[in-house]
């Protein structure tokens, strides 16, 4: 979310539970404290979560090149609060057409920027939201590690 190209970057390791049901992987990019410090604001604005919404219909639209066309809808978007050391935190739920409502697929993205660290961690859960202790303790965790860079 940063204005000016990264130093440098990183992605963590894309971590799946042995029953497929959830992943977690992380991105890391260097700026400048200016830099990430409007990156911060951006991500703050009450705004962010519809904007996050349309970004996601936009790519579902889009779909793969066997498979045109949205497939899956954006079922709920809400901002994810209580995560200490988290800039932001946001909820997309996305879910499949049936007849049912069809099981949602629940996409969970945290910020941490920290002085020059720019940090996104996202979870995926099928099937059931994610648990919040569980994903604090991997802000925790990412915030930790952002701050000794």
């Amino acid at each position: 979310m940063a204005q000016g190209e990264p130093s440098d970057s990183a992605d963590g390791p894309l971590l799946v539970s042995r029953d497929d049901l959830i992943a977690v992987r992380s991105h890391a990019e260097i700026h400048t404290p200016d830099d990430v410090r409007r990156g911060a604001l951006w991500l703050t604005q009450p705004g962010l979560a519809e904007c996050m919404r349309e970004g996601m219909l936009a790519q579902l639209a889009a779909g793969s090149p066997d498979q045109p066309g949205r497939v899956a809808d954006v079922s709920e978007t809400k901002s994810l609060t209580g995560f200490p050391g988290a800039t932001s935190g946001l909820r997309l739920a996305v879910r499949e057409p049936a007849e049912d409502g069809g099981d949602a697929i629940y996409l969970d993205i945290f910020s941490v920027n920290v002085g020059r660290v720019e940090s996104t961690l996202l979870v995926l859960r099928a099937g059931a939201e994610p648990d919040p202790d569980f994903e604090r303790d991997l802000v925790k965790h990412l915030a930790s590690k952002a701050a000794r860079q």
